[in-house]
Parts: C-alpha cells; sequence; structure tokens
C-alpha cells in the first residue's frame, strides 16, 4: 500500500510541474517494449528526461519523451538495471544506472547521465563498454562528490573511484544496501535499520528505524526514508525526524 501511495505522490508531482508543457493525455512511456518500469526522472526544457527498465530487448534505455509525443532515445543497454536521480545544492542534477545484470551474471561499471546548459551527456565508468577487462566492481549504488570521485557499493563493500579510476577499499567493516548524498553533498550510507554519516574516512550511524528501511528519497530540504509500511520524514542532515506516514 505505502508503494503505491508513494507512487501516486511522485506522478502528482510531475504532472504538477509540467502543467502547462505537457498536455493532459501526454504519453509517458514508448510501446517498444511488452513491460516497462520508469526509473529516474526529470522535468528539462525538451520534455521529461527518463530512464526506462525494461523486460525484452533493449533492457535499459534512456530517452526524452516530449511535449509534441515524440520520444528521443539517448541511450539503450542490452543489461538490465536500477537507476536513481543525485540532486546538487545549486539545483542541477545527474542519473546513474548501476546493477547492471546480464542474464544470470552481474556486469562491471555503471553509467552517468549529465544535463548541463541544455547538453545531455551519457558516460560510461569502468564497464565492459569502456574498456574495462579487468571485471570489477560490480556497482549496487553509486554517488558521486563535487570533485569528480565516486563511492559505490559492490559485493565486497563500500568504495571509492578517484578521477584516475583507481579503485579504493574503504573497508569500513559494515555491511551498507545503498549510498546516497544529500544536496549538501554530504555522503550517507543506508545499513539494514541504521543510516549512518560518512566523513571521508570512517562511518557513524546519525539514525536508526525500528523497522528495516527499503530506501531513501532526497529533496531540497527533507529526506524520506521508506520502511516496511511507512514514509518517515527527516531534516536534511537526518539529524530531525519531522513526520511519519502510515
Amino acid at each position: 500500500m505505502i508503494r503505491t501511495i508513494l507512487i501516486s505522490l511522485i506522478f502528482l508531482l510531475v504532472s504538477q510541474l509540467t502543467f502547462g508543457q505537457i498536455t493532459k493525455d501526454f504519453e509517458f512511456l514508448t510501446h517498444n517494449n511488452r513491460v516497462s518500469r520508469i526509473g529516474a526522472t526529470h522535468i528539462i526544457d525538451e520534455g521529461v528526461l527518463f530512464v526506462s527498465h525494461n523486460g525484452d530487448a533493449p533492457m535499459t534505455t534512456v530517452g526524452i519523451a516530449k511535449p509534441d509525443h515524440t520520444l528521443e532515445i539517448l541511450f539503450e543497454s542490452g543489461f538490465s538495471s536500477t537507476s536513481n536521480k543525485v540532486m546538487t545544492s545549486d539545483s542541477t542534477f545527474k542519473f546513474f544506472i548501476q546493477n547492471l545484470f546480464d542474464y544470470d551474471i552481474g556486469v562491471p561499471g555503471f553509467h552517468e547521465v549529465n544535463y548541463e546548459n541544455g547538453e545531455i551527456t551519457i558516460e560510461s565508468i569502468l564497464t565492459w563498454e569502456s574498456g574495462n577487462t579487468e571485471n570489477h566492481p560490480y556497482v549496487s549504488s553509486v554517488v558521486n562528490d563535487s570533485m569528480g570521485n565516486y563511492y559505490i557499493l559492490d559485493y565486497n563493500g563500500f568504495k571509492f573511484i578517484n578521477e584516475d579510476l583507481d579503485v579504493i577499499d574503504f573497508e569500513l567493516g559494515e555491511n551498507y544496501f545503498g549510498v546516497y548524498k544529500s544536496v549538501n553533498d554530504d555522503i550517507y550510507l543506508r545499513g539494514a535499520r541504521t543510516i549512518s554519516y560518512f566523513n571521508g574516512n570512517s562511518a557513524s550511524v546519525i539514525a536508526s528505524e525500528t523497522k528495516p528501511i527499503i530506501d531513501i528519497l532526497s529533496f531540497s530540504n527533507l529526506n524520506v526514508v521508506l520502511v516496511e509500511g511507512q514514509l518517515n520524514f527527516y531534516n536534511v542532515d537526518f539529524s530531525q525526524k519531522i513526520d511519519s506516514i502510515t
């Protein structure tokens, strides 16, 4: 039930933001695949920039759904994936496409979708397509910092990728299931029932939940923590729980 409410809220926000730009009968997804699930989305001047995760080939698509009912496909991949949007304090954004999977094996690397000054670029980081022949790392979650570095989770833990694409293991000794960045560019890690702040060297728990945490969504002045059967609202640095919806 809580997932249905959350999805409804997201699409309500999209419809409000696009009023006057996109008509009521605007078609959001293509018919190129029998089954598709929408991933990261953002309203841009050209329309709706989106990632589509599909049930048949191509397994992942990046495109723009335009107000005139046309679609521009920017990127396709034969690998299944997940995606997330990362916002920054200057209201810019980027998509990360991770959890690359080829039928029965994990695929290394991730894709980064950037939008700046009306230009869209898509980079492949440590993927087979980019020439990664060492088969590392399999990225399940990724964010970036303002210096062009990446923080990732893979099968072996929490790691750092510098500008030279060297992969460095932080060896925190804990199991984490997601890495997130607030609009203040702070890095957080999601445990089974905890949220930890990463200071560049170590992680410390700053918030706890009694139920397992499913996901975290970051907005301009708050964070929404989705737990089993409940939405919890925190301020931007997780120091205060503002409200809950069950």
